[in-house]
């Protein structure tokens, strides 16, 4: 693992000390007509409450890995920060459609990103999606982390 790589997880693992952050799990729901569904991971912090839905694609969460629930998090917000547009921002998001749901989804992202920034700061962002993806020794390093 890179230094880099390192130094990612280890401010993962400081930004959840700092800031006290607890992470629970919520049932699976149904985010679009398909039929297809992904886990939603609700960030605490102090009283405020943050449901965000996660591709779980790897079944990271079945983990219950704090490190991964907040690197999770942070997928979702940074791929919203990274796009210009609800369309823009679909386009990165495949197994959805463009549907009232979908819509409500992107809205509660938008949110949640503003205020779940104002918490941890912009330098906190999450590993690679494809260290994930290809499960290199940085996602294994993650996957394995602890508090």
């Amino acid at each position: 693992m890179s230094s880099d790589g390192h130094q990612i997880i280890q401010n993962l693992i400081d930004c959840i000390k700092k800031h006290d952050l607890t992470f629970e799990v919520i049932k699976p729901r149904r985010i679009d007509p398909k039929g297809l569904y992904d886990e939603e991971i609700k960030m605490i912090y102090q009283d405020q409450e943050f449901i965000i839905p996660v591709d779980n694609e790897y079944k990271d969460v079945e983990l219950n890995n704090p490190m991964l629930f907040l690197n999770m998090i942070l997928e979702e917000i940074t791929h919203f920060e990274e796009s210009d547009s609800f369309l823009d921002w679909l386009s990165g998001v495949h197994q959805l459609s463009k549907d009232p749901e979908t819509q409500e989804f992107y809205e509660r992202i938008k949110k949640c990103t503003l205020d779940i920034r104002e918490i941890v700061g912009d330098e906190i962002e999450p590993i690679p999606y494809f260290e994930i993806e290809m499960n290199t020794s940085l996602a294994q390093a993650l996957r394995e982390a602890s508090i």
